[in-house]
């Protein structure tokens, strides 16, 4: 995914941006989503109540020709637990093929390619128990089964992927949290650190120590350069709330800022990603209660150096990539993917 610097201090999307969005996302499921049962409470624990998803992908994940639906799920009440499933799903049903340890409270996963093999990956980044101390857990088809393997070297909160130094070959970008403390809600002092994952271990080869924390984390090719850039978005407990920032990573002088405004969002970031419209990449963010969604590019004016600057140009067509960009993607289906409450699963055609 990929960042950027903003020119103005407010990003709340205008009422006639947000209108754009809402007429689009009509347009998208008008007469052509289709509902599914997702079968979640009752195929997971029985009706435990697991309600909501932290995180939804279809992914290749063993050696069979079908891809998979991995999901994480939390409960609404407390102490709140959290599962984390790789499914089959066929003729409208789930079969469950591997569900994780509730012990463990995941706060985001990714799917992807890690290795050197032809399947994807799952990993969960959490908190043990509620102890405040971060997990980093890799889940992988090892020929006939699941394996979990969990990261004696490292531990992160949050992570993302993507080739930050131009090797050709995706790193992990982690923000590892050394004293975490479960009641800061993310805004202990954190460091980003980059590593890859070669032979069943994470290698790290960058660190960067924020000095704050990192609420949310996004990795991609803002500038074009062809090298990918990491995007935070940051708070602390004293002198910085609503923080955008943008690092570049060199293999010779490693981490390094692009970009950073305190107070460039009025609220806490809820979500970033970085995604492809039109032949660029754009950040976006969400925000605020009401999950406010705004896109950005990242432009370098080399007199004042890197700026964000919010999308005008457009808005349309990279607002309707930017939503797609939320949701997963089923390549057997043509399909995006999102749930709408704790049973139906809606796919939406290209």
């Amino acid at each position: 995914m990929r960042s950027g610097t903003g020119l103005v201090p407010s990003v709340f999307v205008s009422s006639a941006v947000t209108m754009l969005w809402i007429a689009w996302a009509v347009t998208l499921v008008a007469d052509t989503r289709h509902l599914e049962r997702a079968g979640r409470s009752s195929m997971i624990s029985g009706g435990g109540g697991y309600y909501a998803s932290v995180g939804l992908a279809f992914a290749q994940m063993d050696d069979d020709t079908h891809e998979e639906f991995v999901t994480v799920e939390t409960t609404a009440g407390f102490p709140r637990e959290t599962v984390a499933t790789i499914s089959t799903w066929a003729n409208g049903t789930r079969k469950i093929e591997w569900q994780g340890e509730p012990s463990i409270l995941v706060s985001s996963m990714l799917v992807g390619n890690i290795d050197d093999d032809d399947l994807d990956e799952l990993v969960l980044f959490g908190e043990w128990n509620y102890t405040g101390k971060n997990t980093l857990n890799v889940i992988q088809w090892n020929g006939s089964s699941y394996r979990t393997t969990g990261s004696d070297r490292l531990s992160a909160r949050l992570g993302a992927l993507g080739d930050v130094d131009a090797d050709g070959r995706e790193e992990f970008v982690f923000v590892h949290v050394p004293n975490p403390a479960a009641e800061a809600e993310g805004t202990e002092p954190a460091m980003l650190q980059v590593a890859e994952y070669r032979d069943g271990r994470f290698e790290r080869t960058h660190d960067y120590d924020v000095g704050h924390g990192v609420m949310a984390i996004a990795v991609g090719d803002l500038d074009g350069d062809g090298r990918a850039e990491i995007a935070t978005s940051e708070e602390a407990n004293r002198g910085v709330r609503g923080q955008i920032a943008i690092y570049t990573v060199d293999p010779d002088l490693g981490i390094r800022r692009l970009f950073a405004r305190d107070g460039f969002l009025k609220e806490r970031v809820t979500y970033l990603a970085i995604f492809a419209s039109g032949g660029a990449d754009y950040l976006l963010v969400e925000q605020g209660r009401q999950r406010w969604k705004s896109a950005f590019r990242l432009v370098d004016s080399q007199d004042s150096g890197f700026e964000l600057i919010r999308v005008e140009a457009d808005r349309v067509r990279v607002f309707a990539d930017g939503l797609r960009s939320t949701m997963a993607y089923s390549s057997e289906r043509g399909a995006y993917v999102r749930f709408l409450d704790q049973e139906t699963i809606e796919f939406i055609p290209e």
